[in-house]
């Protein structure tokens, strides 16, 4: 690993089912800005200038849309250009509050599109204006601190232009959380073109699946001794850390942040390990992300994140043929948390397993 690139992820073990979750109905306002011929009904909207860079795409202007009369358009304030740019962000949300404790799932999707006639330009996402789909989940129902997010960069440098895409982003509210935001942001960083449209959005909650059969110890990492390390439970080598911050928090408690050692050919490496039998067949399931607010891992630099399933012999020697394993491409969707899961039967000889 030759380059500074960190990961933050959650893993669990699980040999039973997911029950099916019960979804509730759309609960955005004027999902699709079809309300009154078109408009902002029910969103909230805020821009750094005026005049807004929140607007609406409609027959009577850009004539882009992906169903009815109307969507959304999103592109840069331009503060201070071209002399002397401000990092500025537009937006606009929905606002639902929650109860203590509510065990819920929330997903938020969007139908987004970059025209190649004002696209973004740029050879990095992170430096370079993107436009995000997010889920932030606060502690108090107005005001307050957001203490944990997920999102997704639905317009960048690298979007595929010309047709509508599909994103979604998903995450489980934390027992202290009292308010949930579905937000569609744009960041602009300096003087940059290029606009984003959105339509048809979709925000749907459903109580948060049970899990049966998770063997880890300290799946969900809540348990982070005085000097950070993610223990106990878990055996790590290299650099392995703790991460509490809302944006490393897929779930309530924290995240295990993994980053290179800068000594190739040594990894950093995290794993608990069971007593198994031949035959037996094991799971191993993880949530990860890699995010523009800590140096992400990108496309070129050869970081990678590997799920491994190892099956070890009474000597503690893995098993040839026997470990099932996968690279996670978690620079798509940059930002979002990406579920994995990997299988494998132990095979003959089979003492124990590593995950």
């Amino acid at each position: 690993m030759h380059r500074f690139a960190r990961l933050l992820l959650l893993a669990f073990v699980c040999t039973g089912a997911l029950a099916v979750p019960v979804r509730a109905a759309n609960l955005l306002v004027n999902p699709g800005f079809e309300s009154a011929g078109g408009s902002f009904t029910g969103w909230t909207t805020f821009s750094p200038a005026l005049p807004s860079s929140v607007a609406l795409s409609t027959a009577a202007n850009d004539n882009i849309m992906r169903t009815g009369a109307a969507a959304a358009k999103i592109y840069g304030g331009f503060v201070n250009c071209p002399f002397a740019p401000t990092f500025n962000v537009s937006g606009f949300l929905q606002t639902f509050p929650l109860a203590a404790s509510s065990n819920t799932t929330f997903e938020f999707s969007c139908q987004a599109y970059m025209a190649s006639a004002d696209s973004i330009p740029g050879s990095f996402t992170c430096s370079s204006n993107r436009a995000l789909i997010k889920l932030a989940f606060f502690n108090a129902v107005t005001g307050g601190s957001e203490i944990q997010g997920s999102e997704a960069v639905i317009g960048g440098p690298f979007t595929i232009k010309d047709q509508w895409n599909t994103f979604t982003v998903k995450a489980n509210a934390p027992a202290a959380a009292r308010r949930v935001e579905a937000l569609i942001l744009y960041l602009q960083p300096g003087c940059a073109g290029g606009a984003v449209y959105v339509d048809d959005l979709m925000l749907e909650s459903y109580t948060t699946p049970s899990v049966s059969g998770n063997v880890l110890s300290n799946s969900n990492f809540s348990s982070p001794t005085g000097n950070g390390l993610v223990v106990p439970g878990w055996r790590t080598f290299g650099n392995v850390y703790f991460d509490g911050r809302a944006l490393g928090s897929y779930s309530a408690g924290g995240a295990a942040k993994l980053f290179g050692t800068f000594n190739p050919g040594t990894n950093s490496v995290m794993y608990q390990s069971f007593k198994t039998t031949p035959g037996t067949p094991w799971q191993f399931s993880l949530n990860a992300l890699t995010s523009c607010a800590d140096s992400p891992i990108q496309v070129g630099n050869d970081n990678q994140l590997v799920m491994h399933i190892a099956f070890m012999d009474a000597t503690g020697t893995e098993i040839p043929g026997g470990p099932t394993e996968i690279a996670m491409d978690v620079t798509k969707p940059l930002g979002q948390w990406l579920n994995t899961s990997i299988s494998g039967i132990a095979p003959a000889n089979t003492d124990s397993v590593r995950c």
